[in-house]
């Protein structure tokens, strides 16, 4: 047996090996990728951060978005930095994702309007940039559109028209 400690997928978790055989297999959770996540700085501004996660996750829309949802962990480089997501959106609530020719295309329960409704205009155009920027990192895509419900609202908190695509905008990075 072996008992796994660290950011790795089933940490503390006791491994047990048939016949006492050891396959690689059994060790892909210990497959780390990088993946560049953008949070809120102190300033407004958004800010890279470098995340280890699992190597089958590294270009998993849904899994990266999950990512952001967790917002920043210490164990991020650099620390100290906001949460983009409003607190209370969970992995249910990204009903499906889609790519459609480059653009990713995100559907989310109206679970998202609730929790984005009173944010203040900067911060609705975080989230917004945020996951733009991050979602663009991926192969193939190069831009991003949101939907709630099957419908482009006609924005999240008031500050930001939603309907049509985004592209990053490398300028709202420190």
């Amino acid at each position: 047996t072996l008992t796994p400690s660290g950011t790795y997928l089933n940490a503390g978790e006791t491994m047990n090996f048939p016949d006492g055989l050891m396959r690689r297999s059994d060790f892909s959770a210990f497959l780390l990728t990088p993946c560049t996540l953008y949070f809120a700085s102190g300033e407004g501004k958004l800010r890279q951060a470098v995340r280890a996660v699992p190597f089958y996750e590294g270009c998993s829309v849904r899994a990266i978005v999950g990512q952001l949802m967790q917002g920043p962990q210490p164990y991020d480089s650099p620390s100290g930095l906001l949460p983009v997501l409003p607190d209370g959106l969970q992995d249910a609530d990204l009903i499906g994702v889609s790519l459609d020719q480059s653009a990713m295309v995100l559907n989310f329960s109206d679970q998202l309007l609730r929790l984005c409704q009173d944010m203040p205009p900067q911060r609705e155009r975080s989230l917004i940039y945020a996951v733009v920027n991050t979602l663009c990192r991926l192969p193939g895509v190069k831009r991003v559109s949101f939907f709630v419900m099957g419908q482009q609202p006609e924005t999240l908190a008031g500050a930001v028209f939603l309907p049509g695509d985004f592209l990053p905008r490398p300028d709202d990075s420190d």
